[in-house]
């Protein structure tokens, strides 16, 4: 139905039940994700929440300063007003290429990515927070992390423990 409505997400709720329930009755938001092409977002029910309260997980918006970047923002900060998390902006910026290094003739690096200037990291974080104000969001954090996206948003989420990554796309 999701498909034949044109969806971009499902939203299912989630219920803490014993092990037990699982084996013998399955779960609904399991097969959902397993069986869905769209996005799933699986979320707690409120019954479970009060029943084993814990704080939110941050919310990591990955922001590479394009068009999509301020309703990303705006997204993520409405979702951690209903969750009650914290909002980290992340820009990941690409190290420098510095050309061939030789090591004494032992071995030549052709591809050595270096740290960005400090001019280079304060412009970034400028530039965070200036989305975060433009899209009206209250940030916690504004991370600026060297290397290629992919890995780096995936080391930074486990290291946050982050709930969730929002990030827009180039269409």
């Amino acid at each position: 139905i999701a498909a034949e409505i044109g969806s971009d997400l499902i939203v299912v709720g989630r219920h803490d039940r014993r092990a037990l329930d699982h084996v013998i009755y399955g779960s609904v938001s399991r097969g959902v994700v397993r069986g869905s092409a769209i996005p799933v977002l699986v979320v707690p029910s409120v019954a479970a929440e009060r029943a084993h309260p814990t704080p939110a997980h941050p919310i990591l918006v990955a922001v590479d300063f394009s068009e999509h970047t301020p309703e990303a923002v705006r997204l993520a900060g409405a979702m951690a007003e209903a969750f009650g998390a914290a909002v980290e902006l992340v820009h990941v910026v690409e190290g420098n290429r510095s050309g061939p290094v030789d090591f004494g003739g032992l071995f030549t690096l052709s591809d050595l990515r270096l740290e960005p200037d400090t001019g280079t990291r304060d412009a970034a974080r400028a530039g965070l927070r200036r989305v975060a104000a433009s899209a009206g969001v209250d940030t916690a954090e504004h991370i600026v992390a060297v290397g290629a996206p992919q890995p780096e948003l995936t080391r930074l989420a486990s290291e946050r423990h982050a709930g969730l990554i929002v990030m827009g796309t180039h269409g």
